[in-house]
């Protein structure tokens, strides 16, 4: 009893401190709604579709959906294949293949149900942010107009429409807050959009859970989380049942798919550094396009390596195209990748994560460029990049430190929390170092950045009031005392 009441008094004061306010939807709410329509708008006449990486994997199995009515990545004439595919969600397929239902098949189609998915996907965090003010129209320009995330609504990849999913879940924790217990029903529907469409958007959960600790005891908040964890088991693994019925589906191991060879793709996980290797090296083998192996990658991997390894790759850059892979090669790339992760085991389990881990935050994205083909635009959303995580580590201890902490620590705590732990994570299991992966992330931090920025002005603001209030009456009474004095 006593554990409730603590929860709701918190609750209480989250809506009674300015950040969440009771109030009506008002003209900041307006604006940032135009704010919204606009950025999609500008994205819809701009932007031309583009294809890049996997794209023509979800087109395929969108049309097979679309014409078809079935589930797989073969080249379809008149029924459904027996393959199944066990190494992509398949949330990105069906929301194209949806697209091409309601609006015809073709990929201008899917640029604009994209924008507008995830211009949708703000207007409702907008909404359930209603009576914040500043704090709207912040979290609307940031998220409508952040050059690390606006070009990617031209590319046909899930990396916008999971960012759109990211901000769902935010919207849920936001009206969660509002209500002062988890909204069981918004954020499962929400998490479940999240992980059908990236299945690393589970660590959304972590999210969930710190919001919810603060609003209810943890036995009222494991009641909670069963619905909500049920929903994210569907999301996850439900569309792979029909698969698993035949008898045909494997644990997904895309890396390690078909006839790629193995000991390459070892050495590629236990010492590469930066996205990098993957384009100047891995990829290139993938696709049996060997004389494209750049001499360059060597710099991309672990120094400890460097020498053995540029040995390799000048042998593996000589194979004819098109070509097997020889499996002595192979061989020997394995044999370096155990020789460096058993001679150098701080290096291997702790440094090269770690260095992953920070230059997934902070080394500029030279292979997909945030989705721009402009250097000049790329260059700028690599600084807005830096900027927002700057500012995530400035503004939001600060607000915590001068301000209210309950008024948005729960909100802002939980988002900053899953976005550290899903880029680490992300980045140590290397199943890609991209940039690319950040894109469904930064959502996260510009909606905290946003209320922290906010919170942490309005808390100077407060005091600055607060201290021209205490020196007013005596400034006034000053010149009265003075004259006072005189005439006595």
């Amino acid at each position: 009893m006593v554990g409730s009441q603590h929860h709701t008094g918190t609750s209480t004061l989250l809506c009674r401190s300015g950040v969440l306010p009771a109030g009506s939807f008002g003209l900041p709410g307006l604006i940032s709604v135009v704010i919204v329509l606009v950025s999609a708008v500008l994205q819809i006449m701009i932007n031309e579709p583009r294809w890049q990486g996997d794209t023509s994997l979800y087109i395929e199995v969108a049309k097979n959906i679309f014409e078809y009515g079935c589930y797989s990545d073969d080249i379809v004439t008149d029924d459904c294949t027996s393959n199944f595919i066990s190494t992509k969600a398949p949330g990105y397929s069906i929301f194209v293949a949806l697209s091409y239902f309601l609006g015809g098949q073709s990929t201008s189609t899917v640029l604009v149900s994209q924008s507008l998915a995830y211009a949708l996907s703000v207007i409702l965090l907008i909404l359930s942010l209603r009576g914040t003010g500043a704090m709207q129209v912040a979290t609307a320009t940031l998220l409508s107009f952040s050059p690390a995330t606006f070009a990617w609504s031209s590319i046909l990849m899930p990396e916008y429409l999971s960012a759109a999913t990211t901000i769902l879940v935010a919207a849920s924790l936001v009206r969660s807050v509002r209500r002062g217990r988890l909204d069981v029903l918004a954020v499962s529907l929400a998490i479940a959009a999240a992980v059908i469409v990236r299945r690393e958007q589970v660590f959304l959960l972590v999210a969930v859970c710190v919001v919810g600790l603060s609003l209810m005891d943890w036995r009222t908040l494991l009641k909670a989380l069963a619905p909500i964890g049920i929903s994210a088991g569907i999301g996850l693994f439900a569309w792979q049942i029909p698969a698993a019925v035949k008898g045909e589906w494997e644990q997904p191991s895309y890396l390690y798919k078909g006839d790629r060879p193995s000991g390459v793709i070892d050495l590629w996980r236990a010492t590469a550094l930066s996205q990098e290797s993957a384009s100047q090296f891995l990829w290139p083998i993938w696709n049996k396009q060997y004389s494209t192996i750049e001499s360059a990658a060597k710099f991309h991997f672990s120094p400890s390596v460097e020498p053995d390894l540029g040995r390799l790759m000048e042998q593996a850059s000589r194979l004819t195209d098109g070509g097997p892979f020889p499996s002595e090669l192979d061989e020997n790339f394995a044999t370096l990748a155990n020789s460096f992760q058993r001679n150098n085991p701080v290096e291997a389990y702790v440094l090269v994560p770690l260095t992953r881990a920070t230059l997934l935050w902070t080394r500029k994205d030279t292979v997909t460029s945030y989705g721009w083909n402009n250097l000049i635009l790329a260059n700028i959303a690599h600084i807005y990049t830096l900027l927002v995580i700057s500012a995530a580590l400035i503004f939001w201890p600060m607000a915590i430190l001068l301000g209210d902490r309950a008024a948005f620590l729960p909100l802002t705590a939980a988002l900053l929390t899953t976005t550290v732990r899903t880029a680490i994570l992300v980045s140590i299991s290397l199943t890609a170092i991209e940039l690319r992966y950040l894109v469904p992330i930064m959502p996260s931090i510009e909606v905290a950045v946003a209320i922290s920025i906010v919170s942490f002005w309005r808390t100077i603001f407060r005091a600055g009031a607060v201290a021209v209030r205490k020196r007013t009456p005596a400034a006034l009474t000053a010149p009265d005392e003075e004259s006072n004095s005189r005439s006595a």
